[in-house]
């Protein structure tokens, strides 16, 4: 069966909702970078981004890191308490 279907929208508004539909097919992903300002093909993040850009990918990043277990209290890593006993 060689059914070709077409999703357009960024990447990952495309996964998120057709990831059930996507999952485990072979894909072939063409970037169109239309969108973009004149210039700022090809060049990093970094040099085209705004500060609400940097902003906004920065607590993207940090969402994905936040703690899986409790975080320690104050008094779990007082230097006293950690070398308690100690002469």
């Amino acid at each position: 069966m060689d059914e070709s279907r077409i999703y357009e929208g960024v990447f990952d508004e495309v996964v998120s909702r057709h990831h059930d539909e996507l999952s485990g097919l072979r894909v072939k992903v063409i970037v169109d970078n239309a969108d973009q300002p004149a210039g700022t093909v090809g060049r990093p993040f970094h040099e085209t981004a705004s500060d609400e850009e940097w902003v906004a990918a920065l607590r993207a990043w940090s969402e994905r890191y936040r703690p899986k277990g409790p975080v320690l209290t104050d008094e779990s890593v007082d230097r006293e308490n950690i070398y308690q006993g100690r002469a």
